[in-house]
């Protein structure tokens, strides 16, 4: 008979932050998590051919999970540098699938992505460094949910185009140079 060895809980992984783990958003740099987005990237364009090869995945799943990567890195990358990051999910629909990715599509493979990372971190023996991947993954599922409640564009696309917005407004102030002064008001007297 087996013993059953139970894990102990870490605070980090406890259900509710996972499922609300927006305070994760926080711990990360941007350019921390589109590097993780780039490793992941990188870990399934090499894995993805021996995966098809041993049957763990059809060649239309090895692609979608490619596509998904891409998205995810190249969304991270641009925002973390600043840029626009496009909308892979307006790609998806415009290639009909060939290029992009559609949000839920990349929402679906976050969770399995962070889900995995979990109980890796989990395991008993595990490496230190898989906490660190484990919460970096639920740190992007976190920036890839919807911004709002039963919306679609993810919270990373609105916290960009909001930062982006606010730095133009902030700009615009400061080049805009002194208000004029208001007029002073005349004397009903002097104008008769």
């Amino acid at each position: 008979m087996t013993e059953f060895i139970p894990v102990a809980s870490h605070p980090i992984f406890d259900e509710t932050v996972i499922i609300n783990h927006r305070a994760l958003r926080r711990t990360f740099t941007r350019d921390d998590l589109a590097s993780a987005a780039e490793k992941l990237l990188a870990d399934r364009i090499a894995s993805n051919p021996r995966a098809v090869e041993r049957k763990h995945f059809t060649p239309d799943q090895a692609r979608q999970r490619e596509r998904c990567a891409r998205a995810i890195a190249e969304t991270m990358r641009a925002v973390a540098e600043g840029r626009d990051p496009g909308d892979p999910d307006k790609a998806w629909f415009e290639t009909g699938a060939a290029s992009g990715a559609g949000w839920w599509e990349v929402r679906a493979d976050l969770a399995r992505v962070s889900e995995s990372a979990r109980a890796s971190a989990l395991a008993p023996g595990a490496a230190p460094q898989l906490e660190t991947l484990a919460l970096k993954m639920a740190a992007l599922a976190s920036w890839f949910e919807p911004a709002v409640r039963g919306g679609h564009t993810p919270a990373i696309l609105v916290a960009f185009h909001v930062e982006r917005h606010f730095a133009r407004r902030r700009e615009e102030k400061a080049n805009a140079g002194p208000a004029p002064l208001p007029q002073r008001p005349q004397r009903i007297g002097a104008l008769l």
